[in-house]
């Protein structure tokens, strides 16, 4: 939003706030939707002087209130529909140019449909910086990734990229894998290095209310999801209490990138105040400022009088031989309040991944119940659905 300058004694006349930016498409910005998802209408609103622009996907680009409209990926709940100032992006389009080398004719790969708020995001970020887009969409084949040939810039799920390191050819030109919304484990780094031996990967952690809250570079611990992004605050407290340095408390973020509020959805988890939004993720930051994440407030249950996060439990999975992916949610027990189920891609014996886990977590960390499937039911943002696996297992106890 624009900043008030107050009043002008000498001149008796108050100066106007100036106006948030247009989100503007730069000359000779191109859009190549291989998957024909309809990013062409992204840019031609880019380059709309004014109007009210409806795109598919639920992203709304408002040129005369100079606001956008995105959805959360609703992975524990009905999408939320975000509103944001332009300018709440195109703050961090000039730091991403600087990080990633992006500018005129750089060629961006994206990877998923436009209902992701980082397909969305990214789209408009080379866009604006005038390069060229090319939509992958959400459906991998070997000729569709072929549009990879060339590409400077790769923006990606973690979810996308496991596709994309199983069935693209080798990429000699890409430099920069731009990843969120999960964490790479080591053997899905080392495919990727494989096919793509001169790209760097940066892991971002972020939020759709938030945009970029961390970015990992080669030096970040294993476990942290890297330090604060360029001009972001992070502030770990207990209510609206700062805490000390190691402990786990509610992750506050404030900077330029905050969206503005919920045009509907909100769920009453975010929360404003002056350490900046708290959309309720937990976690803490060491002494040399990584942010580990413990996980959201919301998902955390108690198994035998332990507070246990299950995202805790789904790197855990991750990280052993074989698995491809995991969600674990919880359901009411009895006995012990709660009882986790967990689903992994990938592994053929549930008895040898829960050896792994017993080996690796407390016990109260451990499912009661392991099921190897094909492929997790996802949402159209390529995140589990945790909500049908919810379901499932409340019919499975």
């Amino acid at each position: 939003m624009g900043r008030s300058f107050g009043h002008n004694t000498a001149m008796n006349t108050v100066k106007p706030a100036p106006l948030p930016t247009r989100l503007r498409a730069a000359n000779g910005a191109v859009v190549q939707d291989v998957a024909d998802i309809g990013a062409a209408a992204i840019l031609d609103a880019m380059r709309a002087d004014s109007g009210r622009f409806e795109i598919t996907g639920g992203m709304v680009i408002d040129q005369d209130a100079r606001t956008i409209l995105t959805q959360t990926s609703g992975s524990t709940g009905a999408p939320k529909i975000i509103r944001r100032t332009h300018a709440s992006w195109t703050a961090s389009f000039a730091q991403n140019a600087r990080l990633f080398q992006i500018g005129a004719g750089t060629r961006v790969v994206i990877a998923g449909g436009m209902a992701h708020s980082l397909t969305t995001y990214a789209l408009c970020e080379t866009l604006a910086l005038g390069g060229v887009a090319v939509m992958l969409g959400d459906r991998m084949s070997r000729d569709r990734l072929s549009a990879l040939n060339g590409a400077s810039v790769l923006y990606a799920t973690p979810t996308f990229l496991r596709l994309i390191a199983a069935m693209a050819p080798p990429l000699p030109d890409l430099r920069h894998v731009v990843t969120g919304g999960g964490i790479l484990t080591g053997g899905e780094r080392g495919a990727l290095a494989a096919i793509a031996p001169e790209a760097q990967v940066h892991e971002f952690f972020g939020a759709a209310e938030t945009s970029f809250v961390t970015l990992s570079t080669p030096d970040t611990p294993t476990g942290s999801v890297g330090r604060a992004y360029p001009a972001v605050r992070i502030t770990i407290a207990d209510g609206h209490t700062p805490l000390p340095t190691g402990q786990i408390g509610a992750i506050w973020v404030d900077g330029p990138y905050l969206f503005d509020g919920y045009d509907s959805g909100g769920d009453g988890q975010t929360q404003h105040g002056p350490m900046g939004v708290s959309i309720g993720e937990m976690g803490h930051l060491d002494a040399d400022g990584f942010l580990y994440l413990a996980g959201r407030a919301a998902r955390m249950v108690t198994v035998g009088d332990v507070n246990v996060f299950p995202e805790r439990v789904e790197g855990a999975l991750r990280s052993i031989s074989g698995v491809t992916d995991a969600a674990v949610v919880a359901v009411p027990d009895r006995l012990r309040a709660h009882r986790l189920i967990a689903w992994v891609e990938g592994a053929g014996d549930p008895d040898v991944v829960r050896d792994a886990l017993r080996d690796a977590l407390p016990p109260a960390f451990v499912p009661a119940r392991i099921h190897v499937i094909d492929a997790l039911p996802r949402l159209p943002a390529g995140k589990a659905d945790l909500q049908t696996l919810t379901a499932m297992a409340r019919g499975d106890v």
